[in-house]
């Protein structure tokens, strides 16, 4: 985000502000989207998140609402690892909780090193609007993978 924030012209102090926003809004988003996780359930949740997360990207290409875009980029996209995480410790027998952690937090951080590299190499040779199709692609893979399981509601493990 930052790139294409320079890219766009934007100042250091504004990038700041920008990232400030985003990550504000991530934070801000913790509290209500458990909430509503916990109450309507964490696989429909995450289905939503990722889909807000879709329409963000889609908003950024415009550029013509960047704030509410990038409030909404924040709270829904960086509230999706601690909703994600909760869902599959739900899934998990009790002796695979350690590993289940370590194979979400080695995708994590596979995903956080190879991801921007390949966007910002992709985003050189082409265009900075990859920054948001890239995350709008993926985030439609990670929804069409969520969604495989429509039917699918079995009672969680850790309650059964």
């Amino acid at each position: 985000m930052p790139l294409w924030l320079n890219h766009q012209g934007v100042s250091d102090s504004g990038i700041g502000f920008w990232m400030a926003v985003m990550v504000s809004a991530g934070i801000l988003g913790q509290w209500p989207v458990g909430r509503l996780a916990d109450r309507y359930g964490r696989l429909l949740v995450l289905r939503v998140q990722v889909f807000v997360v879709i329409l963000g990207c889609l908003a950024m290409l415009s550029q013509a609402a960047m704030a509410p875009a990038l409030f909404v980029l924040g709270a829904s996209g960086f509230t999706l690892y601690p909703v994600a995480m909760a869902w599959a410790c739900e899934k998990v027998e009790h002796h695979q909780l350690v590993a289940m952690n370590q194979a979400l937090l080695m995708s994590y951080t596979i995903g956080s090193l190879l991801g921007p590299t390949l966007t910002a190499m992709l985003m050189q040779n082409f265009s900075d609007n990859l920054l948001f199709i890239m995350i709008a692609s993926v985030s439609f893979i990670y929804l069409l993978t969520l969604l495989r399981k429509a039917g699918h509601h079995p009672t969680p493990v850790a309650h059964a």
